[in-house]
């Protein structure tokens, strides 16, 4: 959120946001010692400050950042079986970009641009035509 009230030029707020966010956490820090659960809770608070402080200073931005979190987390889900292996990462990221089509985050067009620039031209001519039934069928 800070970098989005940066980018609008808000340099005052972003001033403010880190004046109080660093100022809890200093506080909290000297309160909790130097204990690992001390230094957490304190940084962690600190966060929590910033962000509501910069939530309620670009309110626009937050409502459209919150709206659209849980469906870009439903999205990520399935490709995060990459980190089982390649066999469930194939039908996990398949299943992730037809959910991003489906829920218009992204085209079929974008879809066809990145795969293009990705796959080895051979592997593309093979790939594409089936993909673009498999979109049909999910648009």
């Amino acid at each position: 959120m800070s970098n989005l009230v940066y980018a609008q030029g808000r340099y005052r707020h972003i001033l403010i946001g880190g004046l109080a966010s660093n100022s809890a956490r200093i506080i909290l820090y000297a309160l909790a010692g130097t204990t690992a659960l001390g230094v957490a809770t304190s940084f962690l608070i600190g966060s929590a400050i910033a962000l509501a402080y910069y939530s309620a200073v670009a309110k626009n931005v937050a409502k459209a950042t919150a709206a659209l979190t849980p469906k870009l987390a439903a999205i990520a889900t399935p490709a995060a079986t990459s980190a089982l292996g390649i066999i469930p990462a194939i039908p996990g990221i398949a299943i992730s970009y037809a959910l991003a089509v489906k829920t218009k985050l992204v085209t079929k067009s974008e879809i066809k641009e990145v795969a293009q620039q990705i796959l080895p031209n051979p592997l593309y001519t093979k790939i594409a035509p089936l993909g673009a039934k498999i979109l049909s069928v999910i648009d």
